[in-house]
């Protein structure tokens, strides 16, 4: 049992005067020091030791409890002593912990939870992961190939929220868990992206979906943005990319479901040249006549905007009237773009569009959602006029991938292909937490 630094201070400071009492006074020799009222009203400065004579007591020998040994290596053994004491032995003061030593305030540092790296899923390894082909704060997508039978597919890895997916006062859960919901749906639409697989670890679930070897239309169609060159579509390009747009978005409307982040950067091509709609986890099925008041995604509508909030289908309309304007236009709407001419209260860069295309840019970009056209009547509009809806799957894209196998990432960011295709190995738990598996 250690003695603690202020019991090791007083017993010095006892050994000292005491030696210097014995120095002082060599004819008696007293194993403690006597305080006389003498001594007490002059001071120990009054004491004088004989100038001609020699300490004796310097060759007396002094009993091995009184002793003073090296602070490093003292120790006090007593067995029987109380417990209390032994507690108390172990609080130090914090003026003895900086009076200490590292190695001491190391020792008195209680070690942290223990960590363990998470393993990935068993389902993991039936795909060899290639490359990074997109990461954000969602997680990362893997270009991958699977072992057994070759196919090439993406993974998305999703971090799960802290909190279980049961609890449903949790956001980040609710998204999650609505998008796993829906794409487990067994839906049949050419023009959203349909999932093959998904499986989960403790803190991340896996979706195991098809390759897009275009990327998505916002780098397909160029913008500065993207480092690309914007490319000038014309109206029948403009056409082609909004009529398999518009049935995407049919789809889920005719179901009441509300996709709520409609936009470029979610719209990928298919090597084929055809686009589908994919990031499922704002999507939301509204009830008949329900509404909306938590505002999410990148396109807000004016109604989206307003305090509070309040949205429902026409929020979507508005998000295919944004894509529409910037395949046309070629302008990047972020949120601060002003659209309209504040004077005329018209869009603006719409001068060489033609009368049919600048009418179906207005009627989606309608300040008010009442007056933005239903997703079956924008079909019916003169900018798809001689449009056989029935036949949209079969037409012959504008543009095609150029490829030179499966491999080929040339319309995926350079950025992201040069990272190393892991997943990530720094996920750790804490063995005291209470982890969930929904």
């Amino acid at each position: 049992m250690k003695i603690h630094h202020k019991e090791r201070r007083a017993f010095l400071e006892a050994w000292r005067k005491h030696k210097e009492y014995i120095q002082a006074q060599p004819g008696n020799v007293l194993p403690f020091p006597v305080n006389t009222p003498d001594a007490e009203a002059e001071g120990p400065e009054a004491v004088e030791a004989p100038e001609a004579q020699e300490p004796e007591a310097a060759n007396l020998e002094v009993p091995e409890a009184l002793e003073p040994q090296d602070p490093e290596e003292q120790v006090l053994e007593d067995p029987e002593a109380p417990e209390a004491d032994r507690m108390e032995e172990d609080e130090q003061d914090p003026e003895d912990l900086q009076a200490a030593g590292p190695e001491e305030e190391e020792a008195a540092e209680a070690p942290g939870p223990v960590r363990q790296p998470i393993p990935p899923p068993r389902e993991l390894a039936n795909y060899e992961l290639l490359k990074v082909i997109g990461s954000g704060s969602f997680g990362k997508v893997f270009h991958a190939r699977h072992r057994r039978g070759g196919q090439i597919c993406a993974i998305k890895v999703v971090k799960k929220p802290r909190r279980p997916l049961e609890e449903d006062e949790d956001p980040e859960s609710d998204d999650l868990k609505r998008e796993i919901m829906f794409l487990l749906e067994r839906y049949n639409s050419p023009f959203l992206l349909r999932m093959k697989d998904v499986f989960e670890s403790p803190v991340k679930v896996y979706f195991v979906l098809k390759f897009m070897a275009g990327g998505d239309l916002r780098r397909w169609t160029g913008s500065r943005w993207t480092g690309t060159r914007p490319q000038r579509l014309n109206e029948d390009a403009v056409r082609f990319y909004m009529s398999e747009l518009v049935l995407a978005v049919e789809f889920l409307h005719k179901r009441n479901y509300i996709h709520r982040d409609i936009k470029r950067e979610n719209i990928f091509v298919h090597r084929s040249g055809h686009i589908k709609l994919a990031d499922f986890g704002f999507v939301r099925r509204l009830q008949r006549g329900e509404t909306l008041d938590d505002a999410c995604g990148t396109h807000f509508s004016p109604e989206m905007k307003q305090e509070p909030a309040s949205y429902g289908l026409p929020a979507d309309i508005w998000a295919v009237g944004i894509v529409m304007y910037e395949l046309a236009t070629r302008e990047v709407v972020h949120e601060d773009s002003q659209l309209r001419d504040p004077r005329t209260k018209k869009l603006r860069m719409l001068g060489r569009l033609r009368q049919p295309c600048k009418d179906l840019l207005e009627a989606l970009l309608a300040e008010d959602p009442e007056e933005r056209p239903k997703i079956r009547e924008v079909k019916k509009m003169e900018f798809f006029e001689g449009l056989n809806w029935r036949t949209v799957a079969g037409q012959v894209p504008p543009r095609i991938p150029t490829l030179d196998g499966d491999e080929d990432l040339r319309y995926f960011p350079q950025s992201q292909k040069a990272k190393d295709p892991i997943d990530d190995p720094t996920d750790y738990i804490r063995v005291s937490e209470d982890l969930f598996i929904p």
